[in-house]
């Protein structure tokens, strides 16, 4: 005849000195709070770090982003202002010919060249002006760019120290639970 099977069950050591194993367990639970309290230091402090750092990055990025801008404004005024010299140029220039063609006196015809020409020197002083605002815009895209990246790369920082100690924690915590042996063997497995 077959005997019944019977399940396997681990139980707990019966142990002779229960309050010993007591006072065993609660040094585990103190030195599981100690590590947890100096992880906790730790990463407040560079969460600290990390956080400033962050927040200056953003705060530079701001202001970047701001006076980025304010130069684009300046540039789409200075294009509006190019529109209205070149039609003014043109105004003149036909009034200078319609003078011409009426042969109106030189010294009219004179005055409305002398106003061409300070309409396209006003034109050509302007388009200096716009030519230095763009190359301003340019390296200014160029540092916003750079701040972007740069506070992107302060927040994966960020994330990733976040991980880590929430890792170190729940290591921590599995110490405290199954025992230094064990913790070791699976923590083997939170590090891939």
């Amino acid at each position: 005849m077959m005997a019944p099977v019977q399940s396997f069950v681990a139980q707990p050591l019966v142990s002779t000195h229960p309050t010993r194993a007591s006072a065993l367990s609660m040094s585990m639970d103190r030195r599981a709070a100690l590590s947890g309290a100096a992880s906790a230091l730790l990463w407040g402090a560079q969460t600290a770090d990390a956080a400033s750092t962050l927040a200056a990055d953003k705060a530079d990025l701001s202001l970047d982003v701001s006076k980025l801008e304010q130069e684009d404004e300046e540039l789409a005024k200075l294009g509006r202002q190019e529109l209205s010299d070149e039609v003014a140029i043109m105004k003149a220039e036909k009034a200078v010919l319609d003078a011409m063609e009426a042969k109106k006196d030189k010294t009219d015809i004179a005055k409305l060249q002398a106003f061409v020409v300070e309409l396209k020197k006003k034109e050509d002083d302007d388009e200096g002006k716009k030519k230095v605002l763009i190359a301003e815009v340019r390296k200014e895209s160029a540092k916003v760019s750079t701040e972007k990246a740069k506070v992107a790369k302060d927040k994966a920082e960020e994330l990733a120290e976040e991980n880590k100690e929430l890792l170190e924690a729940e290591e921590g915590a599995l110490k405290s639970v199954v025992g230094k042996d064990t913790a070791g063997v699976v923590s083997k497995f939170f590090k891939q």
